[in-house]
């Protein structure tokens, strides 16, 4: 037994830095962008929130607004429409796999899906 506990410490470990390291990510890709504007560097902001948001049971009510808001303005800075149907399937799969999430992680991702 102890070994097991041993074992899942690192995973819990990992897991309680996962929104901070998620964070930094955020601020990084919107340096990124702010220097070197791109669809790439503009919506790995909008997925880092997306996987910020899946870190959540009660996210904040301005949380699918700000994701919106995010993929908005990738899609906006000059998307291919293959780009914007990348991100569509994306959020599709999140929704389709995410049958255990807490339903208002659900409902955010099914607000932000609706508005791309």
């Amino acid at each position: 037994m102890k070994v097991l506990a041993e074992a899942s410490a690192p995973v819990a470990d990992w897991q309680a830095g996962l929104p901070d390291e998620l964070r930094a990510m955020i601020q990084q890709a919107a340096a990124r962008n702010a220097t070197e504007p791109s669809f790439n560097n503009s919506v790995a902001m909008a997925d880092n929130e997306i996987a910020l948001l899946l870190t959540q049971t009660k996210p904040q009510p301005a949380a699918a607004l700000r994701i919106i808001d995010l993929y908005r303005a990738a899609v906006d800075g000059g998307a291919s429409p293959w780009e914007v149907v990348t991100v569509q399937e994306y959020l599709d799969f999140l929704i389709a796999v995410g049958e255990g999430l807490p339903v208002p992680v659900l409902r955010a991702l099914g607000e932000i899906r609706a508005a791309i």
